[in-house]
């Protein structure tokens, strides 16, 4: 009860605090009445702009507060707009009441980025990249726009690069490791969302302020109900996308369960693969990618009939036939989801084996992408460790014998190693 309580008691001081810093950063800098009304504007508007995240399929998770801060900084001196960004996210979890480690980290990287941003703006504005010098031709603005627009881009490469690896570091913090893969594609994600979304509508903010002629700020004001639709829509969208992932994904379990020995096959199929995938170091997105795809492999079975599936002893050359489609039904129905673009050739490859002797394309070693290696190691031990219609279930130590002595041959030996070594710990922890 204490420990909950605890932190109940630190959000009015949280408060306190945050009205303090404002205070001594106002004074210190000798902000004008005017600037001390956008400071606090901003910042008001930061904390609303915090709860406003989009995760789109493929891409990291946007807040748009992050615009936000992208255009202090073209407004106020670098302390001020940490100030913002640090009173944003304070606001964000004192109304959630929670002193969420992970948002403290992201913080801490969004204070780094803008102070690297800030120190690349300075660095730019001494050559006059983002000043306008009077009474110029109409060509010397063509070439000066040009020059801007490679400034810009060259800015947010920096931001995108700051970011990825900065992400790189919290995840390996988060998870105790130093051994962790890079994703490269996610620094491509990264990169166009910033330069698509995050700095566009950032440089639109400014714009929209420096537009305003009244004390008050219109044209900003006027802003933040168009990004609130534009925020619903594209949050209406996601649901949509994971919606449609929800309802394939009860269909696999329904598949799953059409069978008494494969009730929670596919779940279980998907925690194993995880830990493998964690042991071998694979980065957050790989690793995602591969437990949605463990959570949908045997989809292809509802193409294949009952009384194959649950023939009591050794099926005909023809039936083999029959359920050795599974994989490509599998990959052909998950393929019609935009959202399952990159899990198709996983399902596709997961009978695959290491010596070339799978289906259905007899690919072999590094042909067969490394998650459908993890998930064929994963697959093969679940369905051991279960009854079946011809045979009883193997004992762990059994099927972890059987999987090792398929090293080499049925399976990726770096897999199995790491497939050992997870069960290992897991019993450890036992």
């Amino acid at each position: 009860m204490s420990e909950k309580a605890t932190p109940f008691k630190l959000y009015p001081w949280v408060f306190i605090s945050a009205a303090v810093v404002l205070c001594l950063l106002l004074y210190v800098f000798h902000l004008p009445f005017a600037h001390a009304k956008s400071f606090v504007l901003f910042s008001g508007l930061a904390v609303l702009m915090e709860f406003w995240e989009i995760q789109l399929p493929k891409f990291p998770k946007i807040t748009v507060g992050d615009a936000l801060y992208i255009a202090s900084l073209f407004l106020f001196p670098l302390p001020l707009v940490l100030g913002i960004a640090c009173i944003g996210k304070i606001g964000k979890l004192a109304y959630l009441r929670t002193t969420d480690s992970l948002e403290l980290l992201i913080l801490t990287r969004r204070l780094v980025l803008l102070s690297l941003s800030a120190l690349y703006f300075k660095f730019s504005q001494l050559y006059g990249a983002f000043i306008h010098p009077p009474h110029v031709s109409a060509l010397q603005q063509i070439s000066l726009l040009s020059h801007q627009i490679i400034i810009l881009v060259i800015w947010i490469a920096i931001y995108s690069f700051g970011q990825f690896f900065l992400l790189h570091f919290e995840r390996m913090f988060t998870r105790g490791t130093t051994h962790l893969s890079l994703n490269w594609k996610n620094l491509k994600n990264l990169f166009l969302s910033n330069a698509l979304l995050i700095f566009p509508l950032g440089i639109l903010i400014y714009i929209l302020y420096s537009l305003q002629s009244s004390p008050l700020p219109y044209p900003l004001i006027l802003l933040v109900p168009s990004l609130l639709i534009i925020y619903r829509s594209i949050k209406n969208y996601t649901e949509s996308l994971e919606a449609a992932k929800s309802t394939v994904e009860a269909l696999a379990d329904a598949v799953d369960k059409r069978l008494d020995f494969t009730h929670d096959h596919s779940p279980n199929v998907s925690d194993l693969s995880k830990k493998i995938a964690l042991q071998l170091g694979l980065s957050d997105e790989e690793t995602e990618l591969l437990v949605r795809a463990a959570k949908i492999h045997n989809l292809g079975k509802v193409g294949i009939a009952d009384r194959i599936l649950n023939k009591p002893d050794s099926l005909t050359e023809e039936e083999f036939k029959a359920i050795k489609k599974h994989p490509e039904i599998g990959a052909k129905v998950a393929g019609q989801l935009s959202i399952y673009e990159q899990e198709v050739e996983i399902i596709r490859s997961h009978h695959e084996h290491f010596d070339g002797s799978g289906y259905p394309k007899g690919l072999k070693g590094e042909e067969i992408p490394l998650g459908a290696r993890i998930l064929g190691v994963a697959d093969a031990y679940e369905a051991m460790i279960s009854e079946r219609p011809y045979r009883k279930a193997f004992s762990r130590e059994e099927a972890i014998q059987e999987i090792q002595l398929s090293s080499g041959t049925k399976f990726d030996p770096h897999v199995v190693r790491a497939f050992a070594k997870a069960l290992e710990e897991e019993k450890s922890r036992a």
